[in-house]
């Protein structure tokens, strides 16, 4: 497969003196020191990706933090996904790659869409010029069961850019919002902030989390979290977790429904 074309990625990094430990932040945070980057994909196969990586900034640790749940992972992931679904296609006579991207999708910040740019994948629904409003009134009329399907993002968009994403946190999150549904609530993510979850649903389920807040805080705290509390500006399409520095500067907008796990009886 051929190179890529050459990327750059910044960040903010912020070192915590108390662990030792480097990790992003956000640029308006005291400490924090802008890190630079330049990358390209050299190959791709068996698993694998092989990067040549060139740092701009030097700072300490910077290529494990900066490519440690980057900003743009899903670049990688869907590099790789193309790249298999390109030989399957190949190999069995399928000339073309087709996915679901429609119009609206073009306003949020999608770092996969690079790859299949790179990959050549067609957007027939983008081609169409129909939005997600459109795409669902035409399935509805089709009499397709997925019409008012919510809309599913990968789990890894709920852990915060540089932090390193394990099976255990996506379970974790996958656990707690596969619960969340069960009291009939329509969209909701979890954000995963180690031992802190932060939930959001639409405004209209609002006060069915705050009826069910002391299930709610039992049974996250079974699955790993201390702390939970809820996103006073609700689900939002299109949004990648943001860092702990600026869910800290939210606390005092946070809704009445403040759950710590330790106190719910």
């Amino acid at each position: 497969m051929d190179a890529s074309k050459l990327q750059e990625l910044t960040d903010w990094l912020i070192k915590d003196e108390a662990t030792n430990v480097v990790r992003t932040a956000a640029p308006n945070i005291r400490g924090a020191k802008e890190s630079r980057l330049r990358f390209r994909r050299l190959k791709t196969g068996a698993g694998l990706t092989l990067l040549e990586v060139t740092p701009l900034t030097g700072r300490s640790h910077q290529i494990r933090v900066q490519l440690a749940n980057a900003a743009n992972r899903c670049y990688f992931c869907k590099t790789e996904m193309y790249a298999r679904i390109g030989e399957f296609g190949r190999s069995n006579g399928i000339p073309a790659i087709l996915d679901g991207l429609n119009v609206d999708d073009l306003s949020d910040r999608r770092p996969g869409r690079a790859a299949a740019i790179e990959h050549g994948v067609i957007s027939p629904l983008v081609d169409a010029g129909l939005t997600k409003i459109e795409v669902r009134e035409l399935s509805h009329q089709l009499g397709l069961p997925s019409w008012d399907k919510p809309a599913l993002a990968c789990l890894s968009s709920r852990i915060p850019h540089g932090t390193p994403i394990t099976l255990q946190s996506l379970s974790q999150v996958d656990q707690a919002e596969s619960f969340i549904k069960t009291l009939g609530v329509g969209q909701v993510r979890v954000r995963h902030y180690g031992s802190s979850a932060r939930i959001e649903v639409e405004p209209s389920d609002f006060s069915l989390l705050h009826n069910h807040y002391a299930q709610i805080a039992v049974e996250l705290k079974a699955i790993g979290f201390d702390r939970v509390e809820v996103d006073p500006d609700g689900y939002r399409t299109g949004l990648s977790t943001p860092s702990l520095e600026s869910i800290s500067r939210l606390q005092s907008r946070t809704l009445p429904v403040l759950i710590p796990a330790d106190n719910a009886s």
